[in-house]
């Protein structure tokens, strides 16, 4: 292992951290910090990418507030999911992708899924888009 290098990397953390939020996005961030750890010992992007590792580590052990906007969310952290299945109620246009003629016109959205799905498999079955349908509210 290089000398020095978790003390650098500390270095470099600490001195390029108040950046972040101005001017600088984490994924900058980090990328600037590994790349400096880099060119300065010479070493692989794994080993300064562990350095960095064990950096912010320590710093969310000491300090969490300082790299809250650092890294990926926690596992606890819920996480929204967007919906597979969108909406059922309703009519919606089938059309197809390429030209966007109306091949189906109002059907319901369940029928509709089931009809995308089984679309441009195999030959003369084009690719099928639903097109939203909607009402005027006058």
């Amino acid at each position: 292992m290089t000398k020095g290098i978790r003390q650098y990397a500390e270095a470099r953390f600490s001195k390029l951290l108040p950046k972040v939020n101005h001017g600088m996005t984490g994924t900058q961030f980090r990328a600037k910090v590994i790349d400096d750890i880099m060119t300065q010992f010479g070493t692989t992007l794994a080993s300064a990418a562990a350095a960095y590792s064990y950096v912010i580590g320590k710093f969310r052990e000491e300090q969490p507030k300082s790299v809250e906007m650092l890294g990926r969310r926690s596992a606890a952290e819920p996480v929204r999911v967007a919906s597979a299945v969108p909406s059922i109620a309703g009519n919606v246009t089938l059309i197809r992708a390429t030209g966007g003629q109306v091949v189906v016109p109002s059907i319901p959205r369940v029928l509709a899924a089931d009809l995308m799905a089984a679309s441009g498999k195999g030959r003369n079955r084009p690719k099928l888009l639903i097109k939203e349908d909607l009402e005027d509210d006058e």
